[in-house]
């Protein structure tokens, strides 16, 4: 059954909703204590991990033929499972929006894969549709998901991790930025307006911050808080615990910035396409080094892929690792398959 690509009412849906949230505060991740490795999935239908100390690909799976065009990724580290989202790829007849993979092992494998079929009476057979962003839960029973079919268009599409059943729907966004609560039933969003000069002061101290943090309750599926930060006045945290180090901001196309957490200051802005001449293919960067230094997806001509790794604070790049084509967000895990003992 030919499967119904709605990418002409979400993604513009979508463009909207990312633009208006689209510097949400990341999760920093520090990997000075351990060796971490950068996993990414590519529209070649492989999964890439590259280490990120030695800046070099150390595994490249095979192909897998249920993946379609990935649009995303994240990582269950209890069972050690990668999930991927994907989107139909180019003359592709069939494929899997959701599927999981082991990578406790190498070679790597696909240990279930999701259809998300829905079926209506205007189609008794059930349409495949695209996922967009997936991102799974502190427990890693669900994933919550942008699912292309235009009755779920709005809000997240939760779906069971273990059955691939779709359980419910929120009336809200958990994306790759979204921080969840210890007990992960509450999920906070938040995202800056951007800085301006205020009193006519040009130094970055006098700028005054604007930012959002929303709260939300998952079980009872609503708003519980919303708090607007203006003139520096607090800090832009969650409200069960201080997040350590900067704030990540993407501030449009290739631009990040970077601000102090507590006064709002503008500690750096980093045009990656005037230092890499590439350009971003995920708005969402994995924060590493307590906030100092980000991973992110890059393309060159809308084709070749490379994860490269940014000092936010003296802007600089301190690797460009090329990968597949059209890299997905970079999940960062101190784990890499080993071959199984026979």
């Amino acid at each position: 059954m030919q499967a119904f690509s709605f990418k002409s009412i979400f993604f513009p849906l979508l463009a909207i909703w990312m633009a208006a949230n689209a510097a949400m505060s990341s999760v920093a991740i520090n990997p000075s204590a351990v060796k971490m490795y950068a996993y990414v999935a590519c529209s070649d239908q492989r999964i890439y991990i590259v280490d990120i100390a030695e800046n070099k690909v150390v595994q490249t799976s095979g192909v897998f033929n249920d993946m379609g065009t990935p649009t995303a990724i994240d990582l269950d580290r209890r069972q050690k499972i990668l999930y991927v989202a994907s989107d139909r790829g180019h003359w592709q007849e069939k494929y899997r929006p959701i599927i999981a993979i082991d990578v406790s092992e190498s070679p790597i494998k696909i240990t279930r894969a999701f259809d998300l079929i829905i079926k209506s009476s205007e189609n008794p057979f059930g349409d495949i549709g695209a996922v967009y962003s997936l991102v799974v839960s502190p427990d890693g029973g669900s994933l919550y998901a942008m699912y292309g079919r235009k009755e779920y268009e709005k809000g997240t599409t939760v779906i069971d991790a273990r059955s691939g059943q779709i359980t419910g729907h929120l009336k809200f966004y958990i994306v790759k930025d979204t921080l969840f609560s210890p007990d992960g039933k509450t999920v906070a969003n938040m995202w800056s307006h951007g800085s301006r000069v205020g009193n006519g002061s040009v130094d970055k101290a006098g700028r005054e911050w604007s930012a959002s943090v929303v709260v939300y309750d998952i079980d009872q599926n609503k708003e519980v808080s919303r708090t607007r930060i203006q003139n520096n006045r607090i800090m832009l945290q969650p409200p069960w615990g201080e997040i350590e180090g900067p704030y990540v901001a993407w501030a449009g196309t290739n631009i990040f910035n970077l601000y102090n957490r507590t006064n709002g200051s503008l500690i750096s802005s980093v045009d990656l396409k005037k230092l890499t001449d590439l350009s971003v293919a995920s708005r969402f960067p994995t924060v590493i080094d307590g906030g100092n230094k980000m991973a992110i997806p890059m393309s060159e001509n809308g084709h070749n892929g490379f994860i490269v790794i940014v000092d936010l604070v003296k802007a600089v790049i301190i690797s460009k690792v090329e990968v597949g084509q059209n890299p997905t967000n970079v999940v960062l895990c101190d784990l890499i398959p080993t071959e199984k003992m026979k």
